[in-house]
């Protein structure tokens, strides 16, 4: 089984070392386990808005 970590770096925190933003595990078909986060910028700060915090 392989994985793959997702980890984007733009517009949104970075992870920390025991945390990932997204798992992909390929064997042979692919899930993507997606984690349920606040809607934080790269700076940790929470959007203005609804739309600011989760688009």
């Amino acid at each position: 089984m392989e994985t793959v970590t997702h980890n984007p770096r733009a517009g949104i925190y970075p992870a920390t070392p025991d945390y990932v933003h997204a798992l992909e595990v390929r064997s042979p078909e692919r899930l993507l386990f997606v984690s349920g986060t606040m809607g934080l910028d790269e700076h940790g700060a929470a959007g203005k808005t609804w739309t600011t915090s989760y688009s």
